[in-house]
């Protein structure tokens, strides 16, 4: 067997497994402008102001563990932004060279 068939689909499977990592509970989509609860859970921004704007009163519980989150409380997470375009760019740097497509 070819070494590197064998590495591409080993680097494959673990820029696969670090997409999936990097997924919005809410949409399960690759976080888009992502915001930190103070739980420190990681959501789409637009997710979380969807899921606030149906509550009267602006409180939701976080989708993963039941804490209260208020828009107020959330924060801008820009290290997770950059992480996430970070491996973006590698997984299509990855799939040009080597035309094999990322599973996620």
């Amino acid at each position: 067997m070819d070494l590197a068939v064998v590495a591409a689909g080993e680097v494959q499977n673990v820029l696969s497994a670090m997409q999936k990592n990097l997924e919005c509970p809410i949409c399960l989509d690759v976080v888009k402008e992502p915001v930190s609860t103070k739980c420190d859970h990681i959501f789409c921004r637009f997710c979380m102001y969807k899921l606030l704007s149906k509550k009267k009163k602006g409180v939701v519980q976080c989708p993963l563990c039941k804490t209260e989150v208020t828009k107020r409380s959330l924060t801008e997470n820009s290290r997770f932004k950059q992480l996430i375009e970070g491996l973006l760019e590698a997984i299509h740097a990855f799939e040009l060279d080597t035309g094999v497509k990322c599973k996620y």
